[in-house]
């Protein structure tokens, strides 16, 4: 589902996150120690799980669930991260 999420964003809002300072760690950043269970240190594509992001601004963007659950994904601090590749090397 990851790369699913993954390939749709970046094909529908890749450009407009780049261009509005979005950075690889808020997309695929994860705790170094917690990858799956610190969601405070968490990039925003691992929460889409399957949803829809209808809009991105610089701050925060949202997620649809099929659910009907509609959040909202604030953009912060989260230099305590790394990519999801350093944990999986």
């Amino acid at each position: 589902m990851l790369l699913g999420d993954a390939e749709n964003f970046l094909s529908r809002w890749g450009h407009t996150a780049h261009a509005m300072g979005w950075t690889a760690l808020d997309l695929y950043g994860v705790h170094p120690l917690a990858p799956a269970a610190r969601f405070d240190v968490m990039g925003f594509l691992f929460l889409i799980q399957g949803g829809a992001v209808p809009v991105i601004t610089a701050s925060s963007a949202s997620i649809h669930r099929r659910t009907g659950a509609h959040l909202t994904y604030r953009r912060h601090d989260i230099s305590d991260a790394v990519l999801i590749t350093t944990v999986l090397a």
